[in-house]
């Protein structure tokens, strides 16, 4: 994105600027310009932050690009933040889930189709900004988070034993989506997006496994990793291969040989 930076004190700016060539992930950009000096903040000048909203290239009303004046001359640092939200800094996203009878391909492009949440950042730039000189700068939005769209299905030889399971996936020590219950007739899903679900975060999916009789079994952890900038979409199969053997349904059926021996002699 470009940016066209004009310190003459006139004008409004942070006006709505059409969307262009700027993905449908973000819907707000903020600029911030700090005053800076000797490689540290210029307290003796004031900082200022401008916010700009995206709107539809149709929209007459809106600006072709970004523009922002009203600011200090002299060196400053320049960097831009934007998210898919309206009016915030940040988007926290939505950490939520589903159990349905839909099955696994509808359930997820039913959630893939959702816009994600996404927060970006730039690299700062420091210029030296002079008085009455529109200087353009360019910066590159980097995202900052992923989405993760997960969902569950128990395989047949549990659905045979008649099992369920509740799955939820969660930051380790925090929150999580809660949780979701899979049987033989619901598949579950979960979904993670916003600022936390970023790459290197401690997600994990928790699966617990209960047999005919509610009892649980079993539960695992399996770690979730994150591609900041896209969608991590799976479908687990919950297999019987983590239940312990002491809880496994243990069966024996004996049956015998079918014997054919040799004839015996009788008198009639």
């Amino acid at each position: 994105m470009n940016i066209n930076l004009n310190s003459q004190k006139s004008n409004i700016t942070g006006k709505d600027v059409k969307r262009g060539t700027l993905p449908v992930t973000v819907n707000a950009v903020v600029i911030k310009v700090q005053p800076w000096s000797s490689g540290q903040i210029d307290q003796s000048r004031v900082a200022s932050t401008f916010n700009f909203g995206i709107v539809s290239d149709n929209n007459v009303g809106a600006a072709d690009g970004f523009e922002i004046r009203n600011f200090s001359t002299g060196i400053s640092r320049i960097f831009v933040t934007a998210n898919s939200g309206i009016g915030e800094e940040y988007v926290y996203g939505n950490w939520t889930g589903e159990s349905s009878t839909s099955s696994v391909n509808d359930l997820f492009i039913k959630w893939e189709v959702k816009s994600a949440a996404v927060n970006y950042i730039s690299t700062a730039q420091t210029i030296d900004v002079v008085a009455g000189v529109n200087t353009p700068v360019s910066f590159t939005l980097l995202p900052t988070n992923g989405r993760v769209i997960s969902v569950f299905q128990l395989s047949n030889e549990l659905k045979s034993w008649n099992y369920t399971a509740k799955v939820q996936t969660k930051y380790e020590g925090g929150s999580g989506t809660g949780l979701i219950n899979v049987d033989k007739t619901h598949n579950g899903l979960t979904h993670l997006d916003g600022y936390y679900a970023s790459h290197g975060a401690p997600l994990k999916h928790i699966v617990s496994i209960f047999d005919d009789k509610g009892e649980k079994v079993a539960e695992y952890a399996v770690a979730v990793n994150i591609t900041n900038g896209e969608s991590t979409n799976t479908i687990f199969t919950i297999l019987s291969d983590q239940i312990p053997a002491a809880n496994k349904l243990q069966t024996t059926i004996l049956v015998p040989d079918f014997k054919s021996p040799l004839p015996s002699e009788k008198d009639i």
